[in-house]
C-alpha cells in the first residue's frame, strides 16, 4: 500500500477500512482469496507462493478514475532504472519472481446517481495483478 502511496500520491485504503468521505479520487486494494503455493514437494512445499491483488481506482469522474487506474497501473509494473527490477518491497526472506496484470483492461463501473445535488457520483475502474514471490 505505501507503494501505491508513494507512486500515485493519492490515498489508499484497504477494502475493510473505506473512510465514509473519502478525498477522491483514491484506491481500494482487496486481497483475493486463494493464490497457489509451490516448491519442492519434500523439504518446501510451500516456499513460493502467488498472491491476487484487486485495485479499484475511484473518482468522481471517469476520466479521473480511468487515469487512477493507469498509474496505479505503472506503479506496480514498471521496471527500474531499465532493467527488470521490481518497485515493491521484497518481503523478508523472500523475493518477488514476477508481477503480472492478471485480467485485461478494466472498465469503469458507474456508480448510483445521486438525486441530492451533494453526493458525487462515483467511478470505480477494477484491475487485478498476481504477484509471484519465491523463497531467498
Amino acid at each position: 500500500m505505501r507503494l501505491l502511496e508513494a507512486g500515485t500520491g493519492r490515498p489508499v485504503v484497504r477494502a475493510d477500512e473505506v473512510p465514509s468521505s473519502p478525498d477522491y479520487p483514491f484506491i481500494i486494494v482487496h486481497p483475493i482469496e486463494g493464490g497457489a503455493t509451490s516448491g519442492s514437494p519434500l523439504m518446501y512445499p510451500d516456499a513460493d507462493a502467488d498472491f491476487v491483488y484487486q485495485t479499484d481506482a475511484v473518482g468522481v469522474r471517469q476520466d479521473s478514475a480511468e487515469w487512477l487506474a493507469d498509474t496505479v497501473r505503472r506503479t506496480i509494473l514498471a521496471r527500474h532504472d531499465h532493467r527488470f527490477q521490481v518497485n515493491v518491497e521484497q518481503p523478508q526472506g523472500y523475493r518477488i519472481a514476477s508481477r503480472e496484470y492478471w485480467t485485461g483492461p478494466g472498465g469503469p463501473i458507474a456508480g448510483e446517481s445521486n438525486t441530492d445535488g451533494k453526493t458525487p457520483v462515483v467511478v470505480s475502474w477494477p484491475e487485478r495483478f498476481l504477484i509471484r514471490v519465491v523463497g531467498a
